[in-house]
């Protein structure tokens, strides 16, 4: 079981639980959330990387207290995020297929909330400034997908550019989006300065499951399911590059 620290685990809210039950690392004082002066320290931990086999992995970030708006100069959490990117970017150079997971979405498409509101956000914009220090690509060579949640839907982001695929399986334990995607976005719409998406999926109002299967050296398979079993979505992954298809009979 691999986990991702999420918002609700930051030391504001369930950072304790957090350190003492979930992460995979020893406590250690100053990093456990029971001191509000040290939560600079337990908001963040380094990436890691879990291997799967066959030259491919999981890198886990620890970016859960990015938030989503842009983060100040001087801030702490930057110089954090450009060590997490250096530490993905090393591991990444070093497998042949990898997947980078985290709580928020870099990538990802949302309906905006709240009333009145229309149009769509792109990405997290706090993460994609920090990252893209590093690189004006934002995510390094050599990670080939995305796997985030945080967004109470399910969604496939394919892109034209050198960027990888997004997807999001966040719709499987709390208040659904119920506000509809629509299958194509408008053309200049995209996440990715310079990268226009090239494949869009994503489902709304519904709880269920994504799950992935290796095909070979760089391909997968991603299989959605409504938590009543019903098979909604089959998606190819070949490194960067996704598409996904309706399964007969699912919306």
């Amino acid at each position: 079981m691999i986990l991702a620290r999420g918002n609700h685990e930051n030391c504001a809210r369930a950072g304790q639980g957090w350190w003492r039950l979930l992460d995979p690392r020893p406590l250690q004082a100053g990093r456990d959330c029971n001191d509000a002066a040290n939560d600079t320290e337990g908001d963040f931990s380094p990436a890691y990387a879990i291997p799967l086999g066959g030259a491919a992995q999981v890198v886990v970030m620890d970016i859960s207290h990015a938030g989503t708006s842009i983060i100040a100069p001087g801030d702490p959490r930057i110089e954090e995020y450009h060590n997490t990117w250096r530490a993905l970017a090393g591991f990444a150079r070093r497998a042949g297929f990898t997947f980078a997971l985290d709580h928020y979405p870099v990538f990802g498409v949302a309906a905006k909330k709240g009333a009145g509101a229309s149009g769509f956000d792109a990405g997290n914009r706090a993460l994609q400034q920090v990252f893209a220090d590093m690189d004006p690509a934002i995510m390094p060579r050599g990670v080939d997908a995305l796997l985030a949640g945080h967004v109470h839907l399910w969604e496939q982001v394919d892109f034209a550019g050198r960027q990888p695929s997004q997807f999001v399986a966040g719709f499987s334990g709390t208040q659904e989006d119920i506000v509809p995607i629509p299958k194509v976005l408008p053309a200049t719409f995209s996440p990715v300065p310079d990268a226009p998406i090239r494949r869009f999926d994503a489902i709304t109002d519904v709880f269920g499951y994504m799950t992935l299967e290796r095909n070979g050296s760089t391909r997968w398979a991603a299989d959605v399911y409504a938590v009543d079993g019903k098979h909604l979505r089959h998606c190819m992954l070949a490194k960067r590059r996704s598409y996904c298809r309706p399964v007969m009979g699912s919306r």
